[in-house]
């Protein structure tokens, strides 16, 4: 991508032949407010800003914008996901009798996997009635059976 001049820092253990070309050049940064979040405090931010290099690196960069003069909502025209997420649509639960069922269904309680294939299914059973618990307590039943 050619971005020899972006990169303020790379991996010693893993950035081998990234360090050693001749196209790299680290940026010095100022400071990092990422650690300590002092990326939320002005009296960080201002001390920050005051050291030599070209960045500071932060978790979140409002208040470093906001100590640069930038206003919010201004930092990007693009949109940060460019493909629209679909949203997620309402499961509806099954019924109080149909979740009673599955978790009634435990006559294997007492028998334990031996091979690869009966434990998948042993934990996919277990699950399944684990999901159920879940979505009886969620649907709030109260009947004797739940």
């Amino acid at each position: 991508m050619d971005m020899w001049d972006h990169v303020a820092y790379c991996n010693m253990e893993t950035g081998g032949v990234i360090l050693r070309d001749e196209r790299l050049k680290l940026r010095k940064y100022k400071a990092g407010l990422y650690a300590d979040h002092g990326e939320v405090f002005p009296d960080a931010i201002a001390a920050a800003l005051k050291k030599p290099g070209d960045g500071v690196i932060v978790d979140d960069p409002r208040g470093v914008a906001v100590a640069l003069g930038r206003k919010l909502g201004t930092l990007s025209n693009n949109a940060v996901a460019p493909k629209r997420i679909a949203k997620k649509q309402e499961q509806r639960l099954p019924s109080e009798t149909d979740l009673v069922a599955m978790l009634s269904n435990a006559d294997d309680w007492d028998r334990v996997a031996k091979t690869e294939v009966e434990m998948a299914k042993s934990g996919q059973r277990i699950r399944a009635r684990a999901l159920a618990a879940e979505q009886l307590l969620a649907a709030k039943a109260s009947s004797k059976k739940a």
